[in-house]
């Protein structure tokens, strides 16, 4: 994996009082000339459930866990890699990088940040394709 694939965190620490919980995230992203394009976010009603199940060729994303926990399993063509996620973590997903997400929670929410546009052209959504590609890379 490259050096992105980790957990991060990019959340400041929560400021908590009778209002609710706010929370930010810092402009010191790690990723040289990453401009957020799309913002979204998912919310799951039960645990166990999977989301994902693609790659993206050229677009770099990274995902906060905003609430509950999750289970992400990466894959590029060198290593296989899960990581477990907890509020306020996130990790960089690079391009060529498989990844499957799983609440472990009810009602996980996370959020995505990606620095392009929805394009259908641009995810690999065949995972034997995506195998093919990134051996023939090797």
């Amino acid at each position: 994996m490259s050096p992105h694939e980790k957990v991060i965190k990019y959340f400041s620490a929560p400021h908590i009082d009778e209002r609710g919980i706010l929370t930010v995230i810092t402009d010191n992203i790690p990723i040289d000339n990453f401009e957020i394009k799309r913002v979204y976010y998912v919310k799951t009603s039960k645990k166990n459930v999977i989301r994902g199940g693609h790659a993206h060729y050229r677009q770099t994303q990274i995902l906060f866990n905003i609430s509950g926990r999750l289970e992400i399993e990466l894959y590029n063509s060198i290593e296989n890699k899960k990581l477990l996620l907890t509020e306020y973590e996130g990790i960089i997903i690079s391009p060529l990088i498989w990844i499957n997400i799983r609440s472990l929670t009810n009602n996980s929410l996370y959020m995505v940040l990606a620095d392009g546009e929805y394009n259908e052209n641009e995810y690999i959504r065949d995972k034997d394709k995506f195998m093919e590609l990134i051996s023939s890379d090797n």
